[in-house]
């Protein structure tokens, strides 16, 4: 069975994310907890499964930021309805409409809550599963698995996190071998992890080294 160190869970034979062959999606619920995918003949059950977010503090983050940025780039059309209602045109709305502030923070706002929605079934937006082939990067429950082959990875570090709160929040990351490119890194995001001490993080990203021998 899939082995869910980030979140520590009972049912993770149940979740569909680890029950689909990571090959070539077939569902393999029902069978036993390791074998080999009777459609591709490749196996499962010794992948480790690692959950969190690909931003620090996760959808809410981009939440409260969407809602700040929106409220800044419609700073114009709330002084007008404070101050002076009768005087709201609809030229005023559309520029607020279009303000870039009001477009970003709107943009942010919507990532934020389909992150909220995402997080509420998987217990966070970004999932890495770790098997033979190399580490897969999930995001979401329908997005596409994005692999990167172990040939591509130089090794999976902790780096120190900085910030106002650096005890809540700690980070997996990927990195590549010489040559390997992730423009945008839409492989390799980097992996938060919320309420971890900064030695389990160490320790396991030791343990993923040493066991896939990098």
């Amino acid at each position: 069975m899939a082995r869910e160190y980030a979140i520590g869970t009972d049912d993770v034979e149940n979740n569909n994310e680890t029950r689909k062959c990571l090959n070539c999606g077939y569902g393999l619920s029902g069978l036993a907890e390791k074998g080999l995918c009777p459609e591709c003949g490749v196996a499962f059950g010794d992948e480790i499964v690692l959950t969190g977010f690909k931003n620090k503090g996760g959808p809410s983050s981009n939440i409260i930021t969407g809602i700040v940025i929106f409220l800044l780039g419609s700073m114009q059309l709330w002084l007008t309805l404070i101050n002076a209602p009768y005087l709201l045109t609809w030229d005023i709305l559309m520029a607020t409409l279009i303000n870039p502030c009001s477009v970003v923070g709107a943009i942010l706002l919507i990532v934020g809550l389909r992150g909220m929605s995402t997080a509420g079934r998987h217990g966070g937006d970004l999932r890495w599963v770790l098997n033979e082939k190399g580490i897969y990067t999930i995001w979401g429950s329908n997005s596409e698995r994005k692999l990167v082959p172990w040939d591509e990875i130089k090794r999976v570090a902790s780096p120190i996190v900085l910030g106002i709160r650096p005890r809540r929040w700690r980070v997996l990351k990927i990195r590549r071998s010489w040559g390997s490119w992730d423009f945008f890194r839409r492989r390799t995001p980097m992996l938060w992890i919320k309420a971890k001490t900064r030695s389990e993080i160490r320790d396991l990203s030791r343990m993923i080294n040493d066991q896939y021998k990098m």
